[in-house]
């Protein structure tokens, strides 16, 4: 250890300059405890500061820890949301993907599908023609029984209708059985046996020079219609079977021509519509049956289908003789619609031609022109509106 020079001062000096220098240690002391306890003080407030600034520090250093644990919390949650995002996120890309698959799928259908409602227009634009076409035949065939309705003006025929009236008409009644006599003396009618069958008009009965069943009827009710024209109260008379009794049909040259018959009065042409009726007749073959045309007079205008069964009570005639053959109803039936089977029956009528139209009896229900014109006029007017639609 080092030698205290302070103490060894004190020992060797006298004791009056021990109690100077005690009292300049006093006041050296005193001012070094003053400085001591000013810096002791400065440093206690200086601690205090720090103190506060510590206690302030660690109420900030806690609020961050408290910031931080909720930072914390919520990126926990965040993460815990991200990750949930991320599976929806996949699960919305897989179903993305899956919608775009299926959308490229509804584009490849889209196509298919405008590619087939091009040809479905197209068709349908097709099937309108031929709709036109179907139209343009069944007005043709309309026209065509309104053509032969009357006997045409031509020479030839006009010769025939005027013999008529002068050998066949007496006291305003036409003896119906002289007609086919002039028919065969004027224009060589005869019946011919046709095949294939077909309806001849007119001027092809003329050209022909006959036909057989419903060519006749046609022509006599033509010729009904145009006798009409110039008599119409002219009262009709037909011919029923009359053994030994001689029914005078024709005359010419001082030659007559009868039938074992007796007069039968039908009425006045006036009250009547003439039409051809063809009924079934017997087997010929075993399993079809034969067919056979007339005409009968009805009181009743036929207009559609429904209206076959008026023909009931009409009295019928053989045009290629004048002969009465029965009553529409009571020797002749006529199939109503919706009745089965009825146009195999023996003396059902399946034909009825009028002025302007032919009506058939098909799968229990009577077809018609007029039904045919009205049906593809519908049908046309609805591809009209379903083309339309496809525009």
């Amino acid at each position: 250890m080092k030698p205290n020079h302070k103490i060894a001062l004190l020992v060797s000096l006298p004791f009056a300059g021990l109690l100077l220098i005690l009292a300049i240690l006093s006041v050296y002391l005193f001012f070094e405890n003053s400085s001591l306890s000013e810096n002791l003080r400065n440093n206690v407030s200086t601690v205090n500061s720090l103190n506060s600034q510590l206690a302030d520090a660690h109420t900030e250093i806690s609020e961050l820890n408290s910031d931080l644990q909720s930072t914390s919390n919520e990126l926990a949650e965040t993460k815990f949301i991200l990750s949930n995002t991320s599976e929806e996120l996949d699960k919305t890309r897989d179903a993305l993907l899956q919608a775009s698959s299926e959308l490229n799928d509804t584009h490849l259908q889209l196509e298919e599908a405008t590619e087939l409602l091009d040809e479905t227009k197209t068709e349908f634009l097709q099937l309108k023609t031929e709709l036109y076409g179907i139209e343009e035949s069944i007005n043709d065939s309309v026209q065509w029984f309104s053509d032969n309705a009357f006997l045409p003006s031509i020479p030839l025929l006009n010769g025939f209708f005027s013999r008529t009236t002068s050998k066949c008409i007496e006291n305003n009644q036409l003896n119906m059985g002289c007609v086919p006599f002039v028919m065969e003396d004027r224009l060589n009618f005869r019946y011919l046996f046709e095949n294939p069958d077909r309806l001849y008009s007119i001027i092809d009965m003329v050209d022909h020079e006959g036909g057989d069943c419903e060519d006749f009827s046609l022509f006599f009710k033509a010729y009904l219609n145009t006798l009409r024209k110039d008599y119409p109260d002219i009262k009709l008379e037909a011919w029923d079977r009359s053994p030994g009794e001689q029914y005078v049909v024709y005359e010419k040259s001082g030659t007559s021509w009868y039938y074992e018959a007796t007069p039968h009065d039908l009425g006045s042409l006036d009250d009547f519509t003439p039409y051809v009726i063809c009924y079934n007749t017997a087997y010929y073959d075993g399993i079809n049956r034969q067919g056979h045309c007339i005409v009968a007079l009805s009181r009743n205008e036929l207009l559609t289908g429904n209206d076959m069964t008026k023909l009931n009570g009409a009295p019928a005639f053989e045009p290629q003789n004048g002969m009465f053959m029965g009553t529409v109803g009571t020797n002749f039936y006529i199939c109503a619609e919706g009745e089965t089977g009825c146009d195999n029956d023996l003396n059902s009528i399946v034909f009825v031609i009028s002025d302007d139209d032919l009506y058939q009896f098909i799968d229990s229900k009577w077809r018609y022109y007029k039904d045919y014109q009205r049906t593809t006029s519908e049908m046309r007017m609805n591809i009209d509106n379903m083309i339309e639609t496809l525009d």
